[in-house]
């Protein structure tokens, strides 16, 4: 006897539906093509993108159409995603390089050797951004309790202004993480 499992309501206002599998976070989202449905793995979703009311999944075979709101995919697949803007979600997995200039802050994402697409970062979530990608990494000092204003143009290496100062004045490089 197969047991049909319990449709959910996310938002009872859009009428989306996630389909739980033994009470766990959804494994495929569905997007669309036309009149096509198309089955993408979570791990193969880049990002999520919100735009003229529409909601897009990007991943590595293109962007298409989806019936949840940013807001309902941040609460279902929470542990994977990073808010980036309030357009945009990238799952953190694939994300290669965070990029900034005195302008702006982008971050490139894509799959290995695959094409990418950049996703705008915006001000409000730099820092948190920032740390959530450092966040399990090695290779890069970590630094002093400092503001966005205090990185170099690169973004990534503190002024040496904004290094702790030991009792002699001089820089101390080896400080505690924020």
């Amino acid at each position: 006897m197969s047991q049909r499992s319990e449709i959910k309501l996310l938002d009872p206002q859009s009428q989306t539906l996630w389909r739980p599998v033994a009470g766990s976070r959804p494994l495929r989202v569905v997007g669309r093509r036309r009149r096509d449905l198309i089955f993408i793995d979570t791990k193969a979703v880049l990002a999520f993108e919100a735009a003229n009311r529409l909601t897009f999944v990007h991943c590595t075979s293109g962007r298409f159409d989806i019936d949840a709101s940013l807001r309902e995919l941040e609460a279902v697949l929470e542990p994977i995603l990073l808010r980036t803007h309030r357009n945009w979600l990238v799952h953190s997995i694939h994300v290669r390089e965070l990029r900034r200039s005195s302008e702006e802050c982008v971050l490139f994402v894509a799959e290995s050797g695959a094409r990418g697409i950049e996703v705008p970062v915006a001000v409000a979530y730099q820092r948190a951004v920032r740390e959530a990608l450092l966040t399990g990494t090695i290779g890069l000092r970590p630094r002093a309790q400092r503001s966005v204003a205090d990185w170099d143009d690169d973004g990534l290496a503190p002024t040496r202004d904004a290094l702790p100062q030991d009792e002699g004045g001089s820089s101390n490089a080896a400080v505690a993480t924020a």
